[in-house]
C-alpha cells in the first residue's frame, strides 16, 4: 500500500512539474515514451506516459512499455 502511495505521488508530482515548470517542459520536448515501474512480484504497478510535453500516470502495466 506505500509503494502504491508513493507511486501515485510521483505521478501526480510529474505531472504537475510538466505543466507548471517550464525547464521541466523543455527537457520533455524531445521525450516520448512509456515507463512502467512494478514490483518483481507484478502485483504492483504505474506507468507514466511522457508525450506532446505532458505526463500521465495511471495504475497498471501497460503492455506497450518502453522500458521497464
Amino acid at each position: 500500500m506505500k509503494l502504491s502511495a508513493i507511486l501515485f505521488a510521483l505521478g501526480l508530482k510529474l505531472s504537475l512539474s510538466a505543466r507548471f515548470d517550464k525547464t521541466f517542459r523543455k527537457k520533455l520536448l524531445d521525450v516520448d515514451c512509456r515507463i512502467v515501474i512494478r514490483t518483481n512480484d507484478g502485483r504492483q504497478a504505474w506507468t507514466y506516459c511522457f508525450r506532446n510535453c505532458r505526463v500521465k500516470a495511471f495504475p497498471g502495466a501497460s503492455r506497450k512499455a518502453t522500458a521497464e
